[in-house]
């Protein structure tokens, strides 16, 4: 059987590669089964590949004929010791620090030195070499094909259980460390921390979810913080899954109907990001119904939760009142970070409303407050741009430019991408329209690589204004047409629906009424890609060839805070 490696078949071989780790014996042992089998059909079967790649050879020596035969005659010159440390290290999912390899084995740094350096030489652990905080520093991992040999390993000693146990352990500590570096001065090394060690999150929490459920829901409690800083609906849906799994298993302990509480409003976050707005308070309600205690301090992320949405949706007076009970809560728990998110949500909610001069003290009393964490403070710097921008444009530049530097220094990809749609829009409001595009294109880009459908819905509108105001009556049009006709995430209130109603009526003085409502329609059915290629594709055209970057320099409703 032969095949022309085109297409899907091509990405099939190019991905059969990367995961065999580039071995040549793999390659080639793969590239013979495929005299009777498609690349796509070796890749669907390559988690058993140490029984899939054999050689029909019968003349070869073993270790020639088959995958498994290399790796166990590498194995075999291992030292007992060096056999369980490579054991115990084929849990990791990615790359790993001496502190973790030590932390799994259940020994001191000291004592597996050695072992390691081993296993280094004899080329069953990698290493490279990444940027630290403090310097370069060293990440082990193991090839794939010697991961899956480990794993068969340890369930062949039984000790997988405690192995994978160890493993969850440890990676539930990193997740709670993030209380005191959200408290502290700088939480991005936390934040890249999960990042950098984000596959080992997921196996962790996968294996917890089938071995030890409150373990499962400690780790996406834990991950709640992170959420806010990085957005993300794999962890939003470990949330639904864990805290489901609980429920049925009825957990009625108070701490776990408590952590089920907590995952739950995990899941409400997400689905306010995905534009689940509604979902989102569901979720809430679910999450009260199954911890209620109106005393209990724990329920200030719910409530948090739920005076975020309340703005979104411009219930400005709901917002304001539920914002001030999270505020109470947080401040019980000492949890100052949420306590700041609170009021910042209550401020924009109360200049949302039109008293400008008290969000703007309010504002500049949060920044000043030196008992603000780093990422609290740069939120609250955020808020005070925003709330200043109708009155003080440059001030609010000069603020906002200095957000989305602490944004990177943080790793806060969400309020990267607020500040950048602020920024973006006071460029607008300063007619700088030919400036604005570039960077609605750069904040286009971020909410899709995001995935946070609310924040991209509410950019739909401002580049409706946008190209409306540059000429582009079309597209404009059916921007204007698809946001109207959605109904996840909020529509426009107060200022905002003002403007898209003028807007409306301008685009009406240069298309016929007939032509209008075409577009309109158009728009309202067009599908969420559609709608983000047609906002992309129309900034493109109004960025100048000169800006080759695209990073040349209404009020904006890009947060809630």
């Amino acid at each position: 059987m032969g095949f022309t490696a085109t297409g899907p078949e091509l990405a099939a071989v190019s991905e059969l590669c990367r995961r065999l780790d580039g071995l040549p014996l793999a390659i080639e042992l793969a590239a013979g089964r495929m005299r009777f089998m498609t690349p796509s059909e070796v890749l669907q079967r390559l988690p058993d590949r140490l029984r899939l790649l054999r050689s029909p050879d019968r003349l070869a020596a073993d270790r020639h004929r088959t995958l498994r035969g290399v790796v166990e005659w590498s194995y075999e010159l291992l030292t007992p010791s060096e056999q369980m440390l490579f054991d115990r290290l084929s849990v990791f999912r990615a790359n790993f620090g001496l502190g973790d390899a030590a932390a799994i084995a259940g020994l001191p740094e000291a004592d597996i030195i050695d072992d390691l350096a081993s296993l280094v030489e004899r080329s069953m652990v990698q290493t490279a070499t990444v940027p630290g905080a403090a310097g370069a520093v060293t990440r082990y991992s193991l090839l794939q094909t010697l991961q899956a040999f480990g794993a068969e390993r340890l369930a062949a000693r039984g000790i997988d259980h405690d192995a994978h146990r160890r493993h969850a352990e440890h990676f539930l500590a990193l997740v709670r460390d993030g209380r005191a570096a959200v408290a502290g001065p700088d939480s991005g090394p936390w934040v890249r921390s999960i990042n950098a060690h984000f596959d080992d999150l997921r196996a962790a929490h996968a294996w917890a979810q089938q071995s030890d459920l409150t373990m499962a829901l400690e780790i996406v409690a834990g991950l709640a913080d992170w959420l806010e800083f990085q957005v993300s609906a794999e962890v939003a849906e470990w949330a639904r899954q864990t805290s489901a799994l609980a429920l049925e298993a009825g957990r009625d302990l108070p701490d776990t109907r408590r952590l089920i509480m907590r995952c739950l409003s995990v899941a409400a976050a997400g689905a306010r990001f995905s534009g689940d707005l509604h979902g989102a308070l569901g979720l809430v309600d679910e999450a009260l119904s199954v911890y209620s205690d109106p005393s209990d301090p724990a329920l200030r992320f719910p409530l948090f939760i739920r005076c975020e949405v309340n703005l979104y949706l411009g219930e400005l007076s709901k917002c304001i009142e539920v914002a001030q009970e999270a505020e109470r809560l947080a401040n019980l728990a000492g949890d100052v970070f949420r306590e700041k998110l609170a009021v910042q949500t209550r401020l924009l909610a109360v200049s949302y409303g039109g008293a400008h001069a008290e969000a703007m003290a309010g504002a500049q009393a949060l920044v000043n407050d030196p008992h603000s964490s780093g990422i609290a403070k740069a939120w609250s710097a955020y808020v005070l741009g925003e709330v200043v921008m109708p009155v003080d444009p440059e001030r609010a530049g000069q603020i906002l430019e200095q957000v989305l530097v602490d944004a990177e220094r943080l790793s806060d990809r969400f309020l990267a991408g607020v500040a950048l749609v602020s920024a973006a829009s006071l460029r607008a409001r300063r007619g700088q329209l030919h400036l604005a595009a570039p960077m609605f294109a750069r904040v286009l880009e971020h909410w899709q690589k995001m995935g946070n459908w609310t924040q991209r819905w509410t950019t739909f509108r401002t580049i409706a204004e946008l190209l409306e105001r540059l000429g582009d009556a079309t597209s404009a049009a059916l921007l204007l047409g698809a946001a109207r006709a959605e109904t996840r995430p909020a529509q426009a209130f107060g200022d905002d629906a003002a403007r898209l109603d003028t807007m409306s009526d301008r685009l009406a003085t240069v298309l016929d009424a007939e032509q209008l409502a075409t577009l309109f329609r158009s728009g309202a059915v067009m599908s969420d890609e559609a709608v983000f290629e047609l906002a992309r594709d129309a900034l493109r055209r109004q960025i100048s060839p000169a800006d080759p970057g695209g990073v040349r320099g209404s009020q904006s409703t890009g947060s809630s805070r």
